[in-house]
């Protein structure tokens, strides 16, 4: 079997809307504030993204806050409010 090189084309696109949607929320030359992140503006990547939390201490961890449906196929359950270290 072949190994496979860089990623599928169905996922290089999805990583390109999402990207333009990011970019067009920025005021400036800054990063896009929360409250103009609108889920419904990427309603169709919804079911691969994640809200991921920094859990800061005495080492760094993740929370995923929120874990797109589509993700529970890759992990083989859901990781909603699961640290990174426990996935």
């Amino acid at each position: 079997m072949a190994a496979q090189i860089g990623a599928p084309a169905a996922a290089i696109r999805a990583h390109e809307e999402l990207y333009a949607y990011w970019s067009s929320l920025k005021a400036g030359a800054g990063l896009p504030i929360r409250r103009r992140l609108d889920p419904g503006g990427i309603k169709r990547l919804l079911p691969t993204v994640s809200l991921t939390e920094v859990i800061a201490g005495e080492t760094l961890d993740y929370r995923f806050r929120l874990a797109g449906t589509g993700l529970y196929s890759v992990y083989g359950r859901e990781i909603t409010g699961r640290r990174l270290s426990e996935v």
